[in-house]
């Protein structure tokens, strides 16, 4: 499909020069955003109006819409000055156009002509989206993000795509640095969307300045980790885009033009790079997860998808019953959050994917799965404290038993599961079993004899010929396993109120079983 020649807006070199005005309406504006204050569109129609006249291109850019006809105009701000593009250009305000980083006849993006790479060559579908979220157990609640929703949103986004095979999503609840890299070189993805909390430092005594990500620990506390360890997990990879999904993450010093999470990636090659350029609202940040990626899987440029994305969230807290209750006024305004998406963009015309191939929808169901025989989800949203929580208790060795209860369909086993899932992938050994009040416990320590050594087997054969109590010999079979696992066993038993003693309801009937669970 044909796309209208760009709009460049290339700044001369004495732009800043000229127009000395503009850094300090961009720094009073950064400052609103920093103390949470609202941004009105006439605020930021003030912003957009200087920056289009400084530019003197009011009646070219009206020519050029012109030009384009129906279809959007992509309108591209070219610069290598750090300073340049430190402006928030997606304010750029026409007066008859309107705001050209929102109006579904424009595109706006950045291109640093300095930082031209060969991009990599665009594969074959279906397109691999990882969604990466990152929530330490040490933030405060102010500080908490709404994962679960954002994870709910990015479904809902993909779903339809995904049944008919065009997209394959993945989404780790752990947040671990650690987990990134190996989701980056496991299932390397085509898309990252990577979402949480960024942050920006600048040391002028040190002459330096550095974007940063807050990823999770293995305890679950908080990890900040510079920007130049996060690029280095790119190297090799087939990424086309990267979403950062995070306060800060397109911020830049003025005096470092390399300096800034996005600069970074953008300049290491990264075809398109999504950042936010101060801090943002979670209920935007949602919103233009949602939008972004439903454009995207119905194979709308990367350009469109994030025009689209912006337009979306001009009033993230309208519908919010919260946020109206505690003051009107705050539901119908933007607090300026639509103009803090920014793109990086090599060539817009570089696609994220060749979409030319025949899609396969999943054959088996794309809702269960099954660990040895148990039903569990294929997606499990939710509790990340307290998996978090068990998982280190486990670990540490401070509980050896945990028993779920609760009501019927409440989703204790798709929790017991996902610890176990979990567990398994930190080199656990399970065992899992769907008791029946008909269940054989014989059958299950034949099981569990099966995976024993030699050695073990030997002594365990010598231990069952010196007794006939199943609670004896079950203990020294779990001694056994115990042994060789060096301790990292997990025994699940779901449906365990099935084998409840009927004469003692809080007993288990079966000798055997009750000295496993004990």
């Amino acid at each position: 499909m044909p796309t209208p020649t760009p709009f460049v807006i290339h700044p001369s070199d004495d732009f800043l020069q000229q127009q000395r005005h503009l850094p300090e309406l961009a720094q009073q504006l950064s400052q609103r955003y920093e103390q949470r204050e609202i941004v009105s569109d006439d605020d930021l129609k003030t912003v957009g109006l200087a920056l289009l006249d400084a530019t003197a291109q009011t009646e070219a850019l009206a020519q050029a819409k012109r030009a384009a006809g129906q279809m959007a105009l992509p309108v591209i701000i070219e610069s290598d000055d750090a300073a340049v593009l430190a402006l928030p250009w997606e304010t750029l305000y026409h007066p008859s156009l309107k705001f050209i980083g929102r109006e579904r006849g424009f595109t706006l993006s950045r291109r640093m002509p300095s930082a031209a790479v060969q991009l990599p060559e665009p594969e074959r579908g279906p397109l691999r989206v990882l969604l990466f979220t990152s929530l330490p157990d040490d933030l405060t609640d102010h500080q908490r993000l709404e994962v679960e929703e954002e994870q709910a949103a990015v479904q809902e986004a993909l779903v339809r795509a995904e049944r008919a095979g065009q997209v394959i999503l993945q989404m780790p609840d752990d947040g671990r640095f650690e987990s990134f890299q190996n989701s980056l070189a496991e299932f390397n993805p085509h898309l990252v969307y990577l979402s949480g909390h960024g942050r920006f430092d600048q040391e002028m005594h040190n002459n330096k300045a550095w974007g940063s990500f807050l990823f999770e620990d293995e305890w679950g506390r908080s990890r900040l980790v510079p920007e130049q360890d996060i690029v280095d997990c790119f190297q090799g990879t087939a990424v086309q885009l990267i979403v950062l999904s995070a306060c800060l993450s397109a911020k830049q010093h003025p005096r470092f033009p390399e300096s800034g999470l996005s600069q970074r990636l953008y300049r290491h090659g990264l075809p398109h790079v999504i950042g936010i350029r101060e801090s943002v609202f979670d209920v935007a940040g949602i919103q233009m997860a949602y939008a972004l990626l439903a454009e995207i899987a119905n194979k709308q440029p990367v350009s469109v998808a994030l025009q689209r994305a912006r337009a979306a969230i001009i009033q993230p807290f309208a519908g919010k019953q919260r946020m109206s209750s505690l003051n009107p006024l705050l539901a119908q305004t933007s607090f300026g959050q639509w103009c803090l998406p920014q793109l990086l963009s090599h060539d817009l015309d570089q696609p994220l994917l060749d979409w030319n191939f025949v899609a396969q929808p999943p054959q088996r169901s794309t809702l269960t799965q099954t660990l040895n025989a148990i039903s569990l989800p294929q997606r499990f949203l939710g509790r990340r404290r307290e998996l978090r929580q068990w998982q280190n208790q486990l670990r540490q060795e401070k509980i050896n038993c945990l028993l779920l209860i609760g009501a019927g369909g409440l989703g204790k086993t798709a929790l017991a599961g996902k610890l176990t899932q979990t567990l398994q992938k930190d080199g656990y050994a399970v065992f899992a079993f769907s008791l029946r009040r008909e269940h054989d416990w014989r059958k299950t320590t034949l099981e569990i004899e099966r995976s024993l050594s030699a050695d073990n087997i030997a002594l365990y054969q010598t231990i069952q010929a010196k007794t006939h109590n199943e609670a004896e010999r079950a203990t020294w079979l779990l001694r056994a396993l115990l042994e060789q696992c060096q301790n990292k066993l997990v025994l699940f038993f779901d449906n365990l109120e099935s084998v409840q003693d009927e004469q003692a309801p809080h007993a288990i009937k079966d000798d055997a079983l009750r000295a496993w669970v004990a």
